[in-house]
């Protein structure tokens, strides 16, 4: 029975870590993270149709990021005035998108003859 279990929690880890593709500071890195970032870089850019040389580029990126994250962090970025002034600013625009998003949602559109 144990087993069992212990073989379904390895089968389990083995298809969670393949969505891994690097770690930052403990941080983990997801094909999905990838594959947005690409599609929000290169217009209609897919991950899966570039060059290994390409997606190691686009690795090393989001690796290289997410570093300065950590760096910015580190030193307190988040405790400095314009940081709040341009998160507020942020907060108002997704308020904004998410509810005109969700306007769109309940418009009908009919054929006008």
């Amino acid at each position: 029975m144990y087993r069992l279990l212990f073989i379904k929690l390895l089968l389990t880890l083995a298809v969670v870590a393949t969505d891994i593709v690097a770690t930052v500071d403990g941080k983990d890195i997801t094909q999905n993270d990838v594959e947005r970032f690409v599609s929000k870089s290169i217009p209609g850019g897919r991950y899966s149709f570039m060059s290994r040389q390409q997606k190691e580029k686009v690795i090393t990126q989001l690796i290289e990021r997410e570093l300065y994250i950590v760096v910015a962090k580190r030193e307190g970025i988040e405790k400095d005035s314009q940081f709040a002034i341009e998160l507020e600013k942020l907060k108002e625009n997704l308020v904004l998108d998410i509810w005109m998003k969700n306007r769109l949602k309940d418009i009908v559109v009919s054929d006008a003859t």
